[in-house]
Parts: structure tokens; C-alpha cells; sequence
């Protein structure tokens, strides 16, 4: 547990439900567009993603562009005739 690390959050919250660089796991990290989501049964659908049919998701935050985005990413030169974005790869 981490001792009140946002202004307005909770008193305490376990680590694993903050964007804390030091997780005790390595967890890959994806942003992923919700399709749908079905409350009844758990499942989340999603756009796209780079694991396994029926992985399981361990772990779900909001997209905040002030912390997840990446102002000058890069890519190698293998991939850098791809588009810019998941819209218009389709």
C-alpha cells in the first residue's frame, strides 16, 4: 500500500492501482480502444492488441493523454513505413 500518492484519491491504495514505475511486476502496457464490455460475464472487448486470443487482462486504467502519451515517439526502420495510427492502419 502507497500512502496517499494522488491530491484526491483514497488515503492509502495498493501499488498496483497507481502508474507507478516501480511495479513488482513487468507488465506490458497497451492502449486499447473498449469495444464493448459486458458486465454480466466480465468481458472486455477491444480493438486491437498484441497478445494471445483470450489473454487475460490483469490490470485496467483510463487513457490520460498528459501522462500516456508520447510526445516524439520512435520506431525502428523495419516498421516506419507504418501509419502513424490504429484508425487508419485498419
Amino acid at each position: 500500500m502507497l500512502d496517499k500518492p494522488y491530491k484526491c484519491g483514497p488515503e492509502s491504495i495498493g501499488v498496483l492501482a497507481t502508474r507507478s514505475p516501480v511495479r513488482p511486476n513487468p507488465i506490458a502496457i497497451s492502449v486499447v480502444k473498449v469495444e464493448d464490455l459486458n458486465v454480466d460475464n466480465g468481458a472486455i472487448k477491444i480493438e486491437y492488441i498484441d497478445a494471445e486470443d483470450n489473454s487475460p487482462i490483469l490490470d485496467i486504467k483510463p487513457y490520460y493523454p498528459n501522462s500516456d502519451k508520447v510526445k516524439h515517439p520512435t520506431v525502428p526502420d523495419w516498421c516506419s513505413h507504418w501509419s502513424d495510427n490504429a484508425e487508419d492502419s485498419a
